[in-house]
């Protein structure tokens, strides 16, 4: 990835937020037919450390706002891969990953795999192949209007506020420069 030193992304604390609230990924993968890629989701586990290639939320802006209209957030992680198949590692991860998406979804009564059909969970579970990576190496970069004027960036900050696009408007707040 091109990542200009203005533009990278270090802070481990912006780079583990990033991780866990856009948790869908793209795993890129070398198979024997070539390069390929499937978007997967991913969960982020402190203890042991991110899991996967990641790719973080994009808003779009008004062109009039700026003159470069895309800021963006991206995690790259690279190491080596490891497939899983058991049963009891795949349901305890799609049971993680159930809870982590209702809770975010605020419902009065969060659905739980235990609220299924017994026989079909276990089918989905048994056509899931899990994967695991050790991570080797973490590239972060966040493109957030840093080489802007400030008076350009606090105009789109404010202006992504307006459009309800509170996620990339925060973000650029902690990315500016100091003043």
């Amino acid at each position: 990835m091109y990542n200009p030193p203005h533009f990278e992304e270090s802070r481990s604390e912006e780079l583990e937020r990033i991780i866990t609230e856009y948790p869908l990924g793209t795993l890129v993968y070398c198979s024997p037919d070539g390069l390929d890629a499937a978007h997967v989701p991913f969960m982020y586990n402190q203890e042991q450390g991110p899991k996967g290639k990641l790719i973080a939320h994009v808003a779009r802006k008004n062109p009039i706002w700026q003159q470069v209209p895309w800021n963006y957030q991206v995690v790259h992680i690279h190491g080596r891969i490891r497939f899983i198949e058991d049963a009891r590692f795949l349901r305890a991860a799609v049971a993680s990953l159930t809870q982590i998406h209702e809770t975010r979804a605020a419902e009065a009564r969060p659905w739980r795999m235990s609220d299924g059909d017994k026989d079909y969970i276990d089918q989905q579970i048994a056509s899931i192949v899990g994967i695991e990576i050790d991570v080797t190496r973490i590239v972060g970069k966040s493109k957030l209007s840093q080489n802007r004027e400030p008076r350009d960036r606090n105009g789109a900050i404010a202006a992504l506020r307006r459009r309800g696009e509170s996620p990339t408007a925060d973000a650029m707040s902690r990315a500016q420069p100091p003043s």
